[in-house]
């Protein structure tokens, strides 16, 4: 269970629905201030991939999704800005947050979005589930070490016969109880591998 949370975590930032930046640039950049800032995102060693959407573009897209092209279509001008939209190579909240404040203080900048909301519960509840699976592990290992204990006991009420005759004969405690240790340790052993092997 734990390993499958650790992949949920893993496969959360590679999903279609992975938390993303949006930077909405100042009405007044110029094409030279994208072309530079297009540059600088693709040598950023933090981003993944970006897609650059035009104003223009931005407002054919709310005309064709929105019921709303009749009023858009009396505005004397285009109110929308110039934005990018980013994936970053660390979809974990403390890096998008990091990177989000790194964007504001570009020159150009005039706003961040940050999807994430959605990322934060996700690892919230992977770190709850991750916790739980801590205690079960604590219960469970208690839990084995109580019953091999008492299997041995059980083994040592079983040849308790064998002993006393052992004990006549010179037998010392250590030699009496090697064989059971050793059966002990082969049982860890033994369910080591098949947990292994279920995980494998």
């Amino acid at each position: 269970v734990y390993m499958l949370l650790d992949n949920i975590q893993n496969l959360s930032g590679q999903l279609s629905g992975a938390p993303q930046l949006s930077i909405f640039l100042k009405s007044d950049t110029d094409k030279a201030t994208i072309e530079r800032l297009k540059l600088h995102l693709k040598q950023h060693p933090k981003i993944a991939n970006f897609q650059f959407i035009s104003k223009k573009d931005a407002l054919k897209q709310l005309e064709k999704e929105s019921k709303l092209a009749d009023a858009l279509n009396s505005l004397t001008r285009n109110p929308l800005p110039d934005a990018f939209i980013i994936d970053a190579k660390d979809t974990s909240p403390e890096t998008l947050k990091k990177l989000r404040t790194e964007m504001l203080e570009w020159p150009s900048s005039e706003y961040v979005q940050l999807d994430s909301t959605w990322m934060k519960r996700l690892n919230a509840l992977i770190k709850l589930g991750k916790l739980v699976i801590l205690i079960l592990t604590i219960l469970l290992s208690s839990a084995l070490i109580i019953i091999t204990f008492n299997t041995i006991r059980l083994q040592i009420l079983t040849k308790h016969d064998e002993i006393e005759v052992s004990k006549l004969i010179g037998a010392t405690s250590n030699f009496i109880r090697r064989p059971f240790l050793y059966f002990g340790a082969i049982q860890g052993m033994a369910g080591g591998a098949i947990a292994w092997i279920i995980v494998a």
